[in-house]
């Protein structure tokens, strides 16, 4: 046995020498039990290794006690010969015998001289041919241990012993090659395994890992030996429970192979990565490894998946919400292929209406369409154009296309934008109108028309700009307005444009300019901010300047016979208090004389040694020649002719002074008079003497008013208080007959009078003062009798003269 292992093992030039060991032995000898087929079958086996396909086999073995096998051969290695009888000489050789049996394919039998021996010592030799499955493999020559010529039956046996022979060696050869080829194809998917593209794992019944190649060792980070043979390397994988019990089910427990089944694996320095696994162990079984498959890391594809499912989510998002209408159509027939709520909206149709209908059933201006199209398309670029379709029931659409080429479901498509513009070019149409009405406009008309950005500088100017500044409408245009005025009037200007850009409305100011020729010009300007209708900027001025400078000479003028006629009131109404001021004068001077002449005489009286006083008569004639001086004054300023002059004062100062002013009419009617005032009343600033003029005719009218009641009915009251915030209200109350109600409407009509001697002027005159003070007055009769008087001042330096 020891030398059949060394048959099988031993390298090939030394596996002859050892089956003849072998067989020298004495096969049946080694197994006493074993008959001679036994035998054979045992050589049979012990020379398998022997017998090579790529050449014949010839061994002698020396006598073991029953026929011998002389020569095992193939077909292709056994010398050709012409056939010969069934019995052969045996110096014709063993070659030619065996030649004979393959070719005939039957059992050949000759008589084989040993050497040396004499003639009758022949023994006889047998050849027969080796069959396998129908054809001749080889052959094979017996000789015989005796002088006794082969039967048939030795024949069959042999016959049927060399087959089994053949069969098995050439089964056992197959056999050989298939395992060479396993070994050879392990040997390659090993190789494979380690520098495969692709995650390969294996593992063992117990579900240890027991290959890792390098692409394993990339991916996850971790080696091989801190994966193979470690009984914690699936926890470091997968350290979740679902996913280490997933894996054990599909991997180790799973009866079926599985593909692309997708698990999160965890890598070494913590990230997840999506591997899909397919395990191939009943398909391809590697000796040693119980499961086995291959991965892919589909991180990459799931990341790219997600992102384009996220991608198609807002596409589909940004599709189905557009504000405009989005068509996708072939570029070959025109079909509508998609089409978005919006478009579905916008032509009157539903999606299953709109989706397989032609753009031809929509619009009449498609091949001009295309034709853009395909420019845009060979150039790579996307097109743009205006053209008209219509919705369902017929209307016609203005829109604004803009069309690209896309890929949509694996084809070329054109995907559309429309934009209805028709309500847009209705308004630009109507703009254009509007400005061409407008420009007519400001180019007849007489006053300047000006657009400004929002810090002053000119835009546009009308043709008037040559009329009223002497100054041609291209030449404005990126001038500085307020460089244009009077240096006094450009501080009002700007902040006039600013209240229009912070304000709605229209702002007035008065500006003074002068031309080129050194004329003079008064403008009335009105400044407005336009401002957008959607979110209220101001996106220009514009300021319409109207020359008053006639205007403003005749208000000069005006202003000027106002304060004569004023002037001419007051000394009116000084001639009207001549008796008055007689009497005024009459008393302190009548003092005075009397004071003097009693002081003569006390001096004339008096000798050097006297005590009689003489300084309390002193400073009488000094008090009444002050009081005398004082009430020169007053009148003196009340009849002066002067313009109007603003100072601050007080209510209850002016209201002294018409007092004192109408003393002697108030004394003589025994009229009571009042002044009441609210606390803390602040200063006026208004021209004293006219509001003491309002208060003096307002105070005679009012004793004349009274002249007809009794004595002790006649009462006369002044108050002033605060109405509204930064303006005063003084009432000027009279207890007399009161007015008619017809009596009020021609009050302050000029030269209407109700007094037999009266002017028909006082009441005009008071009411044009107060308005140049910005204030307004009214009357109204009491229920029970009297007349209320009402007027209103500005307070402080609150009032702007130029409002």
């Amino acid at each position: 046995r020891h030398d059949i292992r060394g048959l099988e093992l031993g390298e090939p030039e030394r596996r002859g020498e050892a089956a003849r060991r072998c067989v020298g032995a004495g096969l049946r000898d080694a197994d006493p039990d074993a008959s001679e087929a036994d035998a054979w079958r045992m050589l049979i086996d012990a020379i398998v290794g022997e017998f090579e396909l790529s050449g014949g086999l010839f061994a002698e073995w020396s006598d073991v006690g029953f026929t011998r096998l002389c020569h095992i051969g193939r077909v292709d290695h056994v010398p050709e010969t012409e056939s010969g009888p069934e019995t052969l000489d045996a110096t014709r050789g063993a070659g030619r015998m065996l030649h004979a049996a393959m070719s005939h394919r039957r059992p050949f039998h000759s008589v084989h001289p040993e050497e040396g021996a004499t003639a009758d010592r022949v023994r006889p030799s047998l050849a027969v041919p080796v069959e396998l499955d129908g054809r001749i493999i080889g052959g094979a020559l017996f000789q015989a241990d005796s002088a006794e010529r082969f039967s048939d039956e030795r024949a069959r046996e042999f016959q049927d012993l060399v087959n089994e022979m053949g069969e098995r060696i050439w089964r056992h050869r197959i056999e050989r090659e298939a395992a060479q080829s396993i070994r050879k194809s392990e040997a390659r998917l090993l190789k494979a395994v380690a520098e495969a593209p692709v995650l390969m794992i294996a593992l063992d019944e117990r579900g240890a890992f027991i290959a890792w190649n390098s692409e394993c060792e990339r991916v996850t980070g971790y080696s091989a030996e801190e994966i193979i043979g470690r009984p914690d390397a699936i926890d470091r994988l997968y350290p979740d429970t679902e996913r280490r019990r997933a894996f054990f089910e599909n991997w180790v427990h799973g009866l079926q192979d599985f593909r692309d089944w997708e698990l999160d694996t965890t890598c070494k320095d913590g990230a997840v990565r999506t591997i899909a696994w397919s395990r191939v162990s009943s398909r391809v079984a590697i000796s040693g490894w119980a499961h086995w498959g291959i991965g892919i890391d589909t991180t990459e594809r799931r990341n790219a998946e997600s992102a384009l499912a996220k991608s198609e989510r807002e596409y589909r998002g940004l599709f189905d919400n557009a504000h405009d209408a989005i068509m996708i159509f072939r570029p070959d027939d025109e079909v509508i292929l998609e089409a978005n709520p919006h478009a579905c909206r916008l032509y009157g149709m539903s999606r299953s209406e709109f989706i397989g209908m032609s753009l031809r059933d929509i619009s009449d201006d498609v091949d001009r369409g295309q034709r853009r199209i395909s420019e845009t398309m060979v150039l790579g670029k996307n097109a743009g154009f205006e053209t008209v379709q219509y919705r369902k029931d017929g209307a016609a659409m203005r829109l604004e296309i803009n069309a690209t080429v896309i890929d949509y479901r694996g084809e070329r498509a054109i995907l559309t934008i429309n934009r209805d513009i028709t309500s847009r070019r209705s308004a630009e149409d109507g703009l254009r109108s509007s400005e061409a009405r407008y420009r007519w406009f400001a180019d007849h008309s007489t006053d300047l028309i000006l657009r400004m950005s929002n810090d002053g500088v000119i835009l546009d100017a009308s043709h008037a700009s040559r009329a009223i500044l002497g100054v041609a409408p291209d030449a404005l245009v990126g001038v500085q307005c307020a460089d244009l005025v009077t240096p006094k009037y450009r501080d009002a200007l700007n902040e006039t444009i600013r209240k229009a850009v912070n304000k709605p409305g229209s702002h007035r100011v008065t500006l003074h300019f002068h031309r080129d020729d050194q004329s003079e010009r008064w403008l009335e300007c009105l400044i407005e901010g336009l401002r957008s209708a959607g979110d209220s900027m101001v996106r220009e001025i514009v300021a319409v300047a109207r020359d008053m400078s006639l205007r403003k000479q005749q208000e000069e003028l005006r202003e000027l016979r106002f304060m004569e006629l004023s002037h001419v009131s007051r000394l009116v109404t000084l001639g009207e208090m001549a008796g008055q001021i007689a009497h005024q004068l009459h008393q302190p001077l009548t003092a005075i004389a009397n004071y003097a002449g009693t002081l003569r005489n006390l001096i004339r009286k008096c000798d050097a040694g006297s005590s009689v006083e003489l300084e309390p008569y002193c400073d009488e004639i000094i008090r009444s020649a002050i009081r005398t001086g004082e009430f020169i004054h007053r009148i003196r300023t009340f009849t002066q002719r002067r313009g109007l002059r603003r100072s601050s004062v007080h209510l209850s100062t002016l209201v002294s002074n018409a007092f004192s002013l109408c003393e002697i009419r108030l004394q003589r009617l025994g009229v009571h008079t009042s002044y009441c005032e609210a606390t803390d009343l602040p200063d006026i600033v208004v021209d004293s003497i006219q509001i003491e003029q309002v208060l003096v005719n307002l105070i005679n009218n009012a004793i004349d008013a009274m002249s007809t009641r009794d004595p002790g009915q006649r009462r006369l009251g002044v108050t002033g208080h605060v109405e509204k915030p930064n303006e005063l209200r003084v009432c000027v109350r009279d207890s007399g007959v009161g007015l008619p109600d017809d009596g009020q409407r021609n009050l302050f009509q000029p030269f209407h009078t109700t007094k037999p001697d009266g002017v028909g002027m006082g009441l005009v005159i008071s009411r044009r003062i107060v308005e140049a003070h910005g204030g307004k007055l009214w009357i109204k009769s009491q229920p029970n009798g009297g007349t209320s008087v009402y007027f209103t001042l500005a307070i402080g330096e609150n009032y702007d003269p130029d409002d």
